[in-house]
């Protein structure tokens, strides 16, 4: 949700001038290497891993497909 809330302050505007953008990589780079370690040693939860919406959500944010999370987060709080 802080994510979004970041992106959302500069959603008007592309990703690539939001001041935020460089945290958001370096959040999403860090999180994807612990969700694909993650996800590769939980065989028996079929290799899903607890943080992998976040990740997600920050793959939409740094596409560019920011709306995207702001119409499932509006879908999850009806």
């Amino acid at each position: 949700m802080a994510a979004y809330i970041l992106y959302s302050l500069y959603a008007a505007y592309p990703i690539a001038i939001n001041p935020f953008r460089s945290a958001f990589v370096e959040v999403f780079v860090r999180e994807r290497d612990i969700a694909r370690y993650a996800a590769a040693a939980a065989t028996d939860s079929g290799g899903v891993s607890d943080n992998e919406q976040f990740v997600w959500v920050l793959w939409k944010i740094l596409k560019g497909d920011g709306g995207d999370v702001r119409n499932l987060l509006f879908c999850l709080r009806a």
